[in-house]
C-alpha cells in the first residue's frame, strides 16, 4: 500500500514537472532573427528582424547590377535612440537618431482604424497564422499573424513607424508576429508587401547590436 502510494505521488509530480517545464518552453521570449522578403511594385529586397528583448535590430539587404547594398537599423532602449549601419559602395556609415524623429505615412488614430480577425488561416514558413484585416483612412492592410510566435512587438514599435501592423498589434498588446502583410491604397495599388521567409532560432551576441569602429558617423 504504501508503495502504491509513493508511486502514485512521483507520478503526480513528474507529470507536474513536465507541464511546467512545457509553460516555460512556450512562454520563452523567442530570441534569434526572422527572415523575410520585403517587395514594392517596383523593387524587392531582403531582410531579417533581429530579436534579443529588450534589443531588436531590422537589417535589409538589398542587390543591385550585382553589388550588395546593406544596413541595420538597432534601437537603444536606454537613449530611445536609433542607431544605423550602411555599407554601400560608398563606404561604411553609421547615423544616430532620436527615435522621436521617426515618422509614419500612417495615421492609426483616425475614426475609420479598425482591426479585425477575419476566419481564414494559412501556414506561412511553416507555421499556422491568423488572417486579420486593418482599415485606416487610406489604405487596407491584410497581415496574417502567428500568434504563438513570443516576439514582444513594442519594441520594434517604437522605431518601425512605418509598419501599421507592427504599431497596432503594440497598441493593442497582442501577442505573436505577423508574418505576412499586404498594404494597398484606397485605389487597390500595392505599397509594399513582407513575407517571412524562415524562422532561426539562435542565440545573438550582446556584441552584434553594437557598430563598429570601422563605421563613420554621419552628422
Amino acid at each position: 500500500m504504501q508503495n502504491s502510494l509513493i508511486m502514485s505521488h512521483r507520478i503526480v509530480l513528474i507529470a507536474f514537472f513536465m507541464v511546467f517545464i512545457s509553460f516555460r518552453i512556450h512562454s520563452q521570449s523567442f530570441e534569434g532573427k526572422i527572415h523575410f522578403i520585403y517587395e514594392t511594385h517596383f523593387d524587392s529586397f531582403k531582410g531579417a528582424f533581429w530579436v534579443k528583448s529588450p534589443q531588436t535590430a531590422f537589417e535589409i539587404i538589398q542587390v543591385k547590377d550585382g553589388v550588395s547594398y546593406s544596413s541595420a537599423t538597432f534601437y537603444k532602449p536606454a537613449t530611445h535612440t536609433i542607431e544605423i549601419k550602411s555599407h554601400t559602395s560608398a563606404g561604411k556609415n553609421k547615423y544616430v537618431y532620436g527615435a522621436e524623429a521617426i515618422k509614419s505615412r500612417f495615421n492609426l488614430e483616425g475614426d475609420g482604424v479598425m482591426m479585425m480577425s477575419l476566419p481564414d488561416t494559412r501556414e506561412i514558413a511553416g507555421r499556422n497564422c491568423q488572417k486579420y484585416q486593418i482599415l485606416l483612412n487610406d489604405y487596407v492592410i491584410l497581415t496574417f499573424i502567428d500568434p504563438e510566435l513570443s516576439v514582444d512587438t513594442r519594441y520594434f514599435s517604437l522605431y518601425l513607424k512605418d509598419d501599421p501592423v507592427i504599431q497596432m498589434m503594440a497598441k493593442k498588446e497582442m501577442k505573436g508576429f505577423p508574418l505576412m502583410s499586404v498594404i494597398n491604397d484606397k485605389n487597390g495599388n500595392l505599397v509594399w508587401k513582407t513575407t517571412v521567409t524562415g524562422i532561426e532560432e539562435s542565440v545573438i551576441p550582446a556584441a552584434d547590436f553594437e557598430i563598429g569602429s570601422e563605421f563613420v558617423e554621419m552628422k
